[in-house]
């Protein structure tokens, strides 16, 4: 939830002016609604209750650019759905020379490609759990961002969203605010229109913060790895999750490869994450190193014979223009698995079967249903063993 304040928007305002930006250009206003209809069945007895058939505003975001001069650009982003949040937020500087870019502001990691890859566009509903589980916050910092014909490397240094991005309540003795780095580089040796190959990876570190008590002076641990299901409903629980104490930083490693083949695309991404934990002497506290890892396949096949558009800039999949009268189809299938079980932590693991169909009946207007079929296993004893969900998920979404 942001609590944005007057004076922030005339302090940006007079910053502006000062350099020159007095007659800044208002670009379009753009944004996507998403309307959901979940539904959820078990399998197995395993005593625990199944997230809610229900009806769901997934998203309503809006946002837009302002031309501040010719090579500065300011893009901007709410999010309504839940309340007001502030989706990335930053002004951008092109004046270097051609194909740099620096970025400043509420910035997004540049981490793998199903997240750097547009919620409008991806296959699915929801992206794949390791996906979910790995990739870095939203945060304060800047970004560098440089392209060719043939490769694209990013890398960004952000601190954790405080302040007017989140809330303080459990934070008043963390000290000072920790550090995050995340690099991608990409490489693309086919780019001819109907065909893409690329290569690439991705690597993110962040510093923890102490643990803290909260307001009941329970301790509450500062790192926590999980993953919603991959489809969701107004109230959805984390099946797999682990909750680390004694954490001093984390590392992140992801490799990527996708391909386009006219109206087919496929992609694998695997992801690998190492917890340090602080020396302890005292031998009941936990301080050995810790791995967690997954990935996940997928591919999609337009039936209508379109293609997803390919932006080497940025070095992902775009959306689709619809070329028949029936408008575009499209079906997808996809298997996902995270594991969660390390040394003295137990968050579990699942596996995920995944399909999809799309119907584009024009660029802006796309109806979805997707199945998932979940299966959840826990070293937990205070968990259930084994959960089996099938999750059937239809979305209306519109973008303008």
């Amino acid at each position: 939830m942001v609590k944005v304040r007057k004076w922030w928007w005339i302090g940006l305002w007079m910053g502006f002016s000062s350099l020159g930006w007095a007659d800044p250009v208002m670009g379009p206003v753009t944004g996507v609604i998403r309307f959901d209809q979940t539904m959820y069945k078990e399998k197995t007895h395993s005593g625990k209750t199944p997230p809610p058939n229900s009806a769901n505003l997934r998203s309503f975001d809006i946002g837009g650019k302002i031309e501040l001069s010719p090579v500065t650009m300011f893009y901007w982003e709410l999010a309504f759905a839940n309340g007001v949040g502030l989706n990335p937020t930053f002004v951008t500087y092109e004046g270097i020379s051609p194909n740099h870019i620096l970025s400043a502001g509420y910035i997004p990691s540049p981490f793998c490609l199903e997240n750097e890859n547009s919620s409008k566009t991806i296959p699915f509903m929801e992206r794949a759990m390791p996906v979910n589980a790995f990739s870095p916050c939203l945060g304060a910092g800047g970004m560098y961002h440089y392209w060719n014909s043939w490769m694209v490397f990013k890398a960004s240094l952000t601190q954790p969203p405080y302040g007017m991005f989140n809330d303080q309540t459990l934070d008043k003795e963390r000290g000072n605010d920790r550090w995050g780095g995340t690099t991608r580089t990409v490489f693309v040796p086919i780019n001819d229109g109907p065909h893409v190959l690329h290569l690439g990876g991705s690597f993110s570190f962040q510093d923890i913060s102490p643990d803290q008590p909260d307001d009941t002076g329970k301790l509450k641990s500062s790192l926590k790895f999980s993953s919603n299901p991959e489809l969701r409903s107004r109230r959805t629980e984390n099946f797999v999750s682990a909750t680390i104490f004694n954490a001093e930083r984390y590392y992140v490693s992801n490799a990527e490869i996708a391909g386009k083949w006219g109206p087919v695309q496929g992609d694998f991404e695997y992801f690998q994450a190492r917890v340090k934990r602080l020396d302890q002497t005292d031998a009941t506290i936990a301080s050995d190193d810790l791995t967690f890892s997954g990935w996940y396949a997928q591919a999609n096949y337009f039936l209508t014979g379109e293609s997803r558009e390919f932006k080497i800039k940025d070095v992902k999949f775009g959306g689709v223009t619809p070329t028949h009268s029936c408008g575009a189809w499209q079906i997808a299938t996809r298997y996902s698995t995270i594991n969660l079980d390390n040394k003295d932590i137990q968050g579990g693991k699942e596996d995920n079967i995944s399909a999809a169909l799309s119907w584009y009946p024009s660029k802006q207007i796309r109806w979805m249903a997707n199945y998932v079929r979940a299966n959840v296993k826990q070293q937990n004893p205070a968990l259930p063993d084994k959960r089996i969900m099938d999750m059937l998920g239809v979305r209306l979404q519109i973008i303008f």
